[in-house]
């Protein structure tokens, strides 16, 4: 196709994906290093059902990212972190204590 796609986010290109603490009693921190800036990302929390609870809009810069999630509200139990750039999504379990 003659198509040009601009801003493609490959998640196979951020590194040193960590979330931290797992579990969790108020905050999930989610730390990666992008490869280039401008990358805009969601992280999506789910329950293991896959119901929806938060998403978070995060535009990455190039180097070392931190993102803090809130987990205060959650019930206790092992949910899901999507995440998901414009060309794939990647899936990380976490627990709320």
């Amino acid at each position: 196709s003659d198509d040009i796609v601009l801003g493609v986010t490959n998640l196979e290109s951020f590194q040193n994906i960590q979330l931290f603490p797992n579990p969790a009693e108020n905050e999930l921190q989610i730390s990666f290093s992008s490869p280039s800036g401008n990358n805009r990302l969601q992280f999506a929390v789910t329950d293991l059902s896959g119901k929806l609870t938060k998403t978070y809009p995060v535009n990455a810069h190039e180097g070392a990212n931190l993102v803090f999630i809130e987990t205060a509200e959650l019930s206790a139990g092992t949910y899901l972190v999507k995440m998901i750039g414009s060309a794939q999504e990647k899936t990380f379990p976490f627990v709320k204590k």
